[in-house]
């Protein structure tokens, strides 16, 4: 199988994680949006959330369990 094929798409593996473990995978998900978007644009976990959602939104991928 190529590797291409064995890699998972962001929105697949969002998901898995957040079945597995979803308070950790949105930890995650929060910290690295933190580090990424840097303050003043994400200083609250509030609004990292509000950014990823509309992200996600953009992106036509679920936001359910952020």
């Amino acid at each position: 199988m190529s590797r291409r094929r064995q890699q998972q798409l962001m929105p697949e593996f969002i998901a898995y994680m957040i079945d597995a473990n979803p308070s950790v995978a949105r930890r995650a998900l929060i910290e690295m949006a933190r580090r990424r978007w840097k303050a003043p644009f994400a200083s609250t976990d509030s609004e990292i959330i509000n950014r990823l959602q509309a992200y996600f939104q953009r992106q036509g991928w679920s936001a359910l369990g952020l």
